[in-house]
């Protein structure tokens, strides 16, 4: 299942736009790179003087458009990690 969804996700990539086939490239990197971005969020925002719901939505929101930048602007240009992902 861990395999297989990202791969499916890749496969079944619905639409056609530049939006979509660079989340199909990235799909794996994605993958292995939002959790350690979720908990650098979360870690961040701990003591953050704000609502708790506050915190919920500024992790989510920049976790999602952390993780895609990160993953599309350094880890694909990387030659190397490239061709692991």
């Amino acid at each position: 299942m861990c395999v297989g969804l990202p791969v499916l996700s890749r496969e079944l990539a619905l639409g056609v736009g530049s939006v979509w086939q660079a989340l199909a490239r990235n799909v794996f990197a994605i993958y292995v790179f939002h959790f350690p971005i979720v908990l650098l969020l979360q870690w961040a925002l701990i003591e953050a003087p704000m609502p708790k719901l506050v915190r919920l939505f500024v992790t989510v929101i920049g976790a999602i458009l952390g993780t895609f930048a990160f993953t599309n602007w350094i880890v694909m240009r990387l030659p190397l990690v490239r061709r692991i992902f």
